[in-house]
């Protein structure tokens, strides 16, 4: 989150963009969700449905090609009939850059950025913000395994003491044993 919230404030500075958003896929629904938008980008957020946490249905706002990893430009989104395009437009919103976020051929969701401007994103500007979304996916991709490796080794060293647990309380049952042994054995003459 902080990775992708550095990249779209840094977008909206220094591109700079109107409106920009990074959404994450959900596999099993083909839904992208809005999980960071810019602190400039809130106002059209609000404007698009585009909030933190709003929901894009993949299939039905043309974007399933970027599963493919394909970078999609509009130039001018007033032309545009889907309904993603049509809210863009409708906020003066005239060209919009979505690229895909894949790293190790996992398609993890979008890096969306528009410009108020019709023909706003030249050539160099889609190159860039294709580079872009390829590292934020690398980075993101990262800290996942990163997460999943201190998970793993949290689960190992609770283990380890569990282990190390279970190895006091036999070698103390072992001592109380032999202490119990040899107790009988001084008992068992005066018993006779």
């Amino acid at each position: 989150a902080s990775i992708a919230q550095v990249v779209v404030t840094t977008l909206e500075r220094s591109l700079p963009i109107q409106f920009g958003c990074i959404a994450q896929y959900d596999a099993a629904t083909r839904v992208l969700t809005v999980s960071t938008i810019g602190a400039a980008s809130r106002a059209y957020g609000e404007q698009l449905g585009l909030h933190q946490g709003a929901a894009i249905p993949l299939d039905e706002n043309g974007i399933a090609a970027c599963l493919d990893g394909q970078l999609i430009h509009e130039s001018d989104t007033h032309r545009g009939a889907v309904p993603l395009l049509q809210r863009l437009a409708a906020c003066d919103l005239g060209s919009v850059v979505i690229a895909p976020l894949v790293a190790e051929r996992t398609f993890f969701g979008v890096l969306l950025a528009a410009r108020s401007d019709r023909g706003a994103f030249t050539s160099p500007d889609c190159e860039f913000l294709k580079q872009l979304s390829e590292h934020v996916a690398l980075a993101a991709r990262q800290a996942e395994l990163y997460n999943a490796l201190q998970m793993a080794y949290d689960d190992l060293r609770r283990s380890q003491q569990t282990t190390m647990q279970q190895e006091r309380l036999r070698a103390l049952g072992q001592i109380a044993s032999g202490i119990a042994h040899d107790i009988n054995n001084a008992i068992s003459p005066v018993s006779l």
